[in-house]
């Protein structure tokens, strides 16, 4: 028996794949130790499950990919929302050691996936998806960039990031995150006496958080949903504006590019507000004869 399941119905088998993967997590505390993803958890075992029902004959669930293509705008768009290149600047030595880290590892990575790609007769940019569009990138970019044109001559593009997205993730979880708990717990000692005074004070004198919209609420939701759009249909039209230029590149980096954009032009705005304002603010304040919170 084959069931075609819709968009609609499609989008909500993940999003339930997502709540059984949080119910995994909360079961088998060295998924969450590990920094495994829900969707990556419970995705495993239920895509295993369909296999296992398809090759027995039993049921074959097919799924539409479009929720997926336009998910994936979106989750690049907010990833450039939330790229705040100030305070990148202000990291100082440390940020650009990281960089240059990072750099060295993406040329490392595509150099093992290109090697292994001519080593079995492959094209050279299919090991890209063996190399830091999987493994630095992950899910999402492995699958953006495979339904992105350049790669639409690479034979199982996808197939290979998803593999190599899901090795990495599940085995650099299993081994980051025992590594990184043990260096910050080797770290905490020399200041957890210091800070745990003052950490206890802050929670019993702290100033009381702003009470927050209920998740159903439309002024919580409504202006993200808003800012969202206007990176896709500003992406849409750089990426037309691009490609009659001459210069191609997918929608999903457009998407993000004015994601990036948007945010470091309010991040200069607020700053420049501040300038302006805040002296007019101090003046105001020492003015005679004006009584305190007047």
């Amino acid at each position: 028996m084959t069931i075609e399941l819709s968009g609609i119905w499609t989008l909500a088998l993940a999003l339930l794949t997502i709540e059984v993967g949080k119910w995994f997590n909360r079961r088998l505390d060295w998924l969450e130790r590990s920094n495994i993803p829900p969707a990556v958890s419970a995705g495993l075992v239920i895509s295993l499950l369909l296999a296992l029902l398809r090759e027995t004959a039993v049921l074959d669930v097919k799924l539409t990919t479009a929720p997926r293509d336009v998910l994936l705008l979106v989750f690049f768009a907010t990833l450039g929302m939330a790229a705040h290149l100030g305070q990148l600047l202000t990291a100082g030595r440390t940020a650009l050691v990281i960089c240059v880290a990072i750099v060295a590892t993406i040329t490392l990575q595509n150099g093992a996936g290109v090697l292994v790609a001519q080593a079995f007769g492959q094209p050279a940019a299919l090991g890209l998806f063996m190399g830091s569009i999987a493994f630095l990138g992950g899910h999402g970019t492995a699958t953006a960039w495979s339904a992105a044109p350049q790669a639409a001559a690479l034979p199982g593009a996808f197939e290979i990031g998803i593999g190599s997205a899901t090795l990495g993730l599940i085995v650099g979880g299993l081994v980051a995150g025992p590594v990184a708990g043990r260096l910050m717990a080797r770290a905490r000692p020399s200041r957890g006496a210091a800070d745990g005074a003052q950490g206890q004070d802050a929670i019993l004198t702290g100033p009381v958080a702003p009470q927050r919209e209920p998740p159903f609420s439309s002024d919580r939701w409504l202006p993200c949903l808003l800012w969202v759009l206007v990176c896709l249909g500003a992406g849409a039209f750089l990426n037309q504006a691009l490609a009659a230029a001459g210069i191609d590149l997918p929608g999903f980096l457009t998407a993000m590019l004015v994601g990036v954009a948007l945010t470091n032009a309010a991040d200069n705005m607020r700053e420049t507000v501040k300038e302006i304002l805040g002296p007019l603010a101090a003046a105001a304040q020492q003015q005679p004869g004006q009584q305190p919170g007047s």
